[in-house]
């Protein structure tokens, strides 16, 4: 309920006092797509579409990327938090600078929106996290490597074994 307490206020709140939502462990569904940003006239185009169930914790990848440090050149502002959602105006991930925006519907279920629009293949990573359930490890769902379910290889669909 900790999500729902920090994600649903209407105020904009100073970065000073934001505190990344909170979600429950367990067993995560995350779908992510990958787009080549292009103008409107010719839409997006998708580059990779994947799914991926994992037993995670997303408080980990949260942290991280609420702690998103300057990387080289690229210096990370500070989030702001707009009713459920919380907006980085530049974060320095992997992919470079990058607006990234997280929209909390609980502590079960989120979309993380991350946009690159410098260089020569703007695009967008959109991943729609739900909790599916408890961690069952007799069914094959182990604790995973990575926070968010995704390593960062862009293969296709797998389930975690």
């Amino acid at each position: 309920m900790a999500a729902l307490a920090i994600g649903l206020g209407s105020t904009s709140v100073s970065a000073a006092e934001i505190e990344a939502p909170q979600f429950r462990k367990g067993l995560w569904n995350f779908h992510r797509t990958i787009e080549r940003i292009r103008d409107a006239s010719y839409g997006n185009q998708v580059l990779v579409q994947e799914e991926m169930t994992r037993c995670v914790d997303p408080n980990v990848a949260m942290k991280a990327i609420f702690a998103s440090p300057s990387i080289g050149n690229c210096h990370s502002t500070r989030p702001e938090r707009i009713g459920n959602r919380f907006v980085f105006a530049r974060r320095c991930d992997f992919m470079g600078p990058v607006r990234t925006e997280i929209t909390v519907e609980s502590d079960v279920a989120y979309t993380e929106l991350n946009v690159l629009s410098v260089g020569e293949t703007p695009r967008q990573d959109l991943v729609v996290a739900r909790r599916i359930g408890d961690c069952d490890p007799t069914a094959g769902y182990q604790p995973s490597t990575t926070s968010d379910g995704f390593q960062l290889s862009g293969s296709s669909t797998r389930k975690a074994r």
